[in-house]
């Protein structure tokens, strides 16, 4: 009798790893669908935010050739004079 309790404690023990092992598998797969949405949420935000930032670049390029043909124009009525 004694010898059939010392497995019934082992029974318990091996179970109880195997139901660990499969929960834990389980959250496992969870935390990767967690994660391919983060990462796909994240390239969706750096598209935005690359996006954002060539239309301000493109903005500041328009700034600095309007001026540029500002003082052009400056320098060449300067250039013009006697």
């Amino acid at each position: 009798m004694n010898e059939w309790m010392d497995w019934g404690k082992i029974a318990v023990i091996v179970v109880g790893f195997l139901f660990g092992l499969y929960f834990q598998r389980r959250d496992y797969a969870h935390l990767d669908k967690r994660m391919d949405d983060f990462r796909d949420l994240m390239n969706r935000r750096l598209d935005a935010l690359e996006k954002l930032f060539t239309e301000k670049l493109d903005r500041v390029a328009d700034l600095v050739h309007v001026r540029l043909d500002s003082h052009e124009e400056r320098i060449t009525k300067l250039e013009g004079k006697p």
